[in-house]
């Protein structure tokens, strides 16, 4: 018997030796599940490296692991709960089917695991969340939805449950609701640890106690923030608040997203009217001030498409209306950044704006907004002492306000003594919709541009006027010529002061115009349009919105900034163009075992084939081994109305040790390596060095410089990212400019990809490979969906 009991009594030491997790085990779950968090909240933050896929799988595969190496830690549903957040935030880039799945049986498991854990309805209401908005099966969200309210009915993500489920209610079958809910903060902790607070996938928040922050004009409206301090006794419904903001913001992005809808001015109205109704449901609530907020950005959005006066003037008033009603909120210093803004750039009210910004930065001197407000009074105190004596078509005084005139302010450059600045050569390229004037200069100066309506009395054309006050014509400048059967009729240059040189130019008609510095060598370039669709981009003659200064050549942009052209354009990418180097005739670069053309058109193929998936509509410059003239690709490419132009092409070195992968956009070379890219991939070319001045003005006119580069770089890292996850051993050349004649006229972004170097073995024997490809093609596509995904950010 004794024996029995002692054998007993050993048999349970070991059991419990063996189940029982030792301290230091404990303690490297907890290091590890820590180091993983901190490493998702950085992806978070880090725009670059989370639009791509590697980092996030990365660090799935850290709470996996976690989960995996420690099944027995107490806070193993946490660290399952993390891992699902993680797929979650990639799916919602990548929009990928399969990864929202992914996402959804994470969460899934979590609360079929752990229902007793706290995080096991927060689980059911991302899982439902996925199910019902990502991925369209309405009856598989619903029956998670059930759960969490027959099995927690009283836990706190009951009520959000009951919203989605309300929003569910009218989507038949397996039809998903025509707008994502969102997924409200769970405010709980787990076991030894905080939970973060959970957003629905595609709003914006910061952390509680931080406020919402809009950080300039080109922001949307916040997700709910820390609530101003209601008044004692007021009687308000919460609920009905929080019910009617949701269908706000749902109604605006809906809006947002249907150009027919947003051309129209009853829907803006119905979104106001929502808005409304939820500031009056609960004036004094947490919603309010973000509501009256949406308000006023909804009057600004519908006044950027109905151009009405009476519309912008509503909507400074409503932005007016919020700091008056909230004056304590985080939003105050917004509103009147974006009231002042409007009055400068829109109503022709440098003198109402300087006041609201004087006032804003006296209430507000430490706000977010408040470098920004003081970076807009400098410009609109320079743009007043500019054009406080404004110089007329004949050297005479004119008055800054008198109409038909928009002037642009001075683009100061630093003080610089000694000689003036040689105005070295104008030169121009124009047809019957379209003309680009580019002025060279020896160095930067101040400029500004001013606009001079038709005065048919007069027999006064259409006029623009570039004035250099510190500049003088170089000898060999013509004082004028006329152009004969173009949109621009003549060209000229004047001297009315002394040291100060005038470049004027007279239009057939002129419907948009845009002028921009640029830098390598110094140029100021003019693009004007006779019709809307020719120009775009381009600012209108009656518009007198406030140019921002060029205080260097390089950070050179359109007055507008980007988010305006994407509210007012609806911009995106639809349609891409890919375009397969080389072809019949001309065999490209060839080099162990591999025919550049040959190359070229099987990877367009590809990559074309993954784009379609994804929902892009795809164009070939050659669908067959035929020659296609530089010159003619482009063309194509704008005849097609393309929204991106991607080139493919295969890399030659004399040197057999040089290898990698690399992108290109267009503009000026900056090292010898991109200089000899250019000359062999040129080198099929008919250009004459008399064609040199009209080369570089299609440089100028078309590049598309900083979405180009934008483009670029997202293939380049996707590219890259997928490589090396597959463990194939890509060396990375980075993002390069060069002048490419391929990519030169083309009216949209566009990039030139050399997929490796045919003449390094090992790399050769890796483009062979269709292994290779297909990854490579993986990874070019997802550069092009991230960058429209970038596009789409700026209008939500």
């Amino acid at each position: 018997m004794h024996r029995f009991f002692a054998l007993l009594l050993l048999s349970l030491t070991f059991v419990c030796c063996i189940t029982l997790p030792a301290p230091a085990k404990a303690a490297d779950a907890a290091s590890a599940y820590a180091a993983a968090k901190k490493e998702l909240e950085s992806l978070k933050r880090d725009a670059r490296r989370g639009a791509l896929r590697e980092p996030w799988e990365r660090v799935v595969s850290r709470f996996d692991a976690t989960v995996r190496e420690h099944p027995r830690w107490a806070n193993v549903p946490a660290a399952m709960f993390h891992g699902a957040l993680a797929m979650e935030e990639l799916a919602s880039r990548s929009f990928r089917p399969a990864d929202f799945e992914d996402a959804a049986r994470r969460f899934e498991r979590v609360a079929a695991g752990y229902t007793w854990h706290v995080l096991a309805d927060d689980a059911l209401l991302h899982a439902a969340d996925i199910r019902g908005n990502r991925l369209g099966d309405a009856v598989a969200s619903r029956k998670l939805l059930d759960t969490i309210l027959t099995r927690y009915p009283s836990g706190d993500m009951a009520d959000p449950a009951r919203d989605l489920l309300a929003a569910l209610s009218g989507a038949p079958g397996g039809d998903a609701p025509k707008a994502p809910v969102a997924v409200g903060r769970s405010g709980r902790l787990e076991q030894g640890d905080d939970v973060p607070g959970i957003t629905a996938t595609g709003d914006s928040a910061r952390p509680s106690g931080s406020g919402v922050t809009v950080a300039s004009a080109s922001d949307g409206v916040p997700a709910p923030k820390t609530p101003a301090k209601a008044k004692k006794g007021t009687r308000s419904d919460p609920a009905k608040a929080a019910k009617l903001y949701a269908e706000a913001r749902k109604e605006l992005d809906a809006v947002r997203g249907d150009a027919k809808r947003a051309a129209l001015r009853e829907p803006w109205l119905r979104v106001m009217a929502l808005y409304e109704g939820a500031r009056d449901a609960a004036p004094e609530g947490e919603l309010a001030p973000n509501a009256a907020y949406g308000m006023a950005v909804a009057q600004e959005e519908l006044a950027a498409r109905s151009w009405r006066k009476d519309d912008f003037l509503a909507a400074v008033t409503r932005y007016n209306e919020v700091v008056a009603a909230y004056p304590d909120d985080s939003l105050a210093d917004d509103c009147m950044l974006r009231a002042a803004r409007l009055r400068a750039t829109r109503l022709d009210d440098a003198d109402g704006a300087h006041q609201l910004l004087d006032a804003q930065l006296r209430r507000y001197p430490k706000g977010d907004m408040a470098g920004e407000a003081r970076a807009l009074l400098a410009d609109l105190t320079a743009a007043r002492i500019t054009a406080s004596v404004q110089p007329g078509p004949s050297g005479s005084a004119v008055p800054s306000g008198q109409s038909g005139k928009a002037a642009s302010p001075a683009a100061p450059a630093p003080a610089r003594a000694g000689k003036p600045a040689v105005l070295r050569q104008v030169s121009w390229r124009a047809d019957n919709d379209r003309a680009t004037i580019t002025i060279e200069l020896s160095r930067e100066t101040e400029w500004r541009s001013q606009y001079a309506a038709p005065d048919n009395g007069a027999g006064r054309p259409p006029r623009l006027y570039i004035d250099f006050s510190d500049a003088l014509p170089d000898d060999a400048v013509k004082p004028g010529a006329k152009v004969s059967g173009a949109l621009l009729t003549r060209v000229r240059s004047d001297q009315p002061s002394s040291g100060h040189t005038r470049v004027i130019l007279d239009f057939r008609a002129l419907r948009r115009y845009k002028v921009q510095a640029v830098r390598n060598p110094y140029r100021v370039v003019i693009e004007v349009g006779a019709t809307d669709a020719a120009l775009p981009d381009g600012q209108r003659p009656d518009d007198s919105r406030v140019s921002v200064p060029v205080r260097e050549a390089d950070k050179a942009a359109p007055a507008m900034p980007p988010k305006d052209l994407v509210e007012q354009l609806g911009l995106t990418v639809h349609t891409v163009l890919i375009d397969a180097g080389h072809g019949g005739k001309d065999p490209g670069a060839m080099s162990n075992g591999i025919v550049e053309r040959n190359l070229t058109l099987k990877m367009a193929r590809m990559v074309g084939e993954r784009l379609r998936r994804m929902g892009f509509s795809v164009i070939y410059t050659r669908d067959r081994d035929v020659f296609v003239p530089l010159d003619k690709r482009t063309a194509f490419a704008n005849d097609k109305k393309a929204d991106l132009f991607l080139s493919l092409h295969v890399n030659a070195n004399n040197d057999p040790r040089i290898c990698g992968f690399e992108t290109y956009y267009l503009d000026l070379a900056r090292s010898d390596s991109a200089t000899r890219v250019a000359a062999r991939e040129n080198a099929v070319s008919e250009k004459s060095l008399s064609d040199l001045q009209f080369i570089l003005t299609d440089l100028m006119l078309n590049a598309k410089t900083q979405e180009s580069r934008d483009v670029a770089n997202f293939v380049q890292d996707s590219a890259l990212g997928r490589l090396r996850r597959d463990g194939f051993p890509a060396h990375d050349n980075g993002v390069r400019s060069a002048p490419f004649y391929v990519l030169m006229g083309a009216r949209m972004p566009s990039v030139l990809v050399e997929l490796g170097y045919c003449t390094n073995p090992d790399e050769a024997r890796r483009l062979n490979s269709e292994k290779y490809l297909s990854t490579l093609a993986d990874g070019i596509a997802e550069g092009v969906s991230t960058y429209k995904r970038k596009l789409a950010r700026f209008s939500q």
